[in-house]
């Protein structure tokens, strides 16, 4: 019998964001925990990518959340998930802090997460 790893897991929860699917990114995530699978960057990005994609801010924060408790270490993508999704309810000063926390993290924020700021904002 096959059994799902970290990669089928990732591709499924990507694919499934992709189509605003968010929902059904959250379960895939339960059952590869469930599965013993340790989830990667990857994974928490592209669960906090489905979530901001889907108009769920706290969800993805929430995600966030356990990416670091997990002790995944965030990069651009997750910085700039996070901040997107602020946009849906205009949350600019999380926003904000969020794009602070990046900066005290030693990430860089590039033009993508300063665009993505700016509509936060705007």
């Amino acid at each position: 019998q096959i059994f799902p790893d970290l990669v089928t897991y990732n591709t499924l929860i990507s694919a499934c964001g992709k189509g605003k699917q968010w929902g059904k990114c959250l379960e895939l995530y339960g059952e590869m925990r469930s599965s013993k699978c340790v989830p990667d960057r990857i994974t928490f990005n592209s669960l906090i990518t489905a979530c901001e994609k889907s108009g769920q801010r706290e969800e993805a924060y929430g995600i966030f959340v356990e990416m670091k408790e997990r002790e995944v270490d965030p990069d651009e993508v997750t910085f700039g998930a996070l901040i997107s999704a602020c946009e849906v309810d205009g949350k600019w000063e999380l926003a904000e802090k969020t794009l602070e926390e990046m900066k005290l993290s030693g990430i860089v924020p590039g033009t993508v997460t300063y665009t993505a700021l700016i509509h936060v904002c705007g």
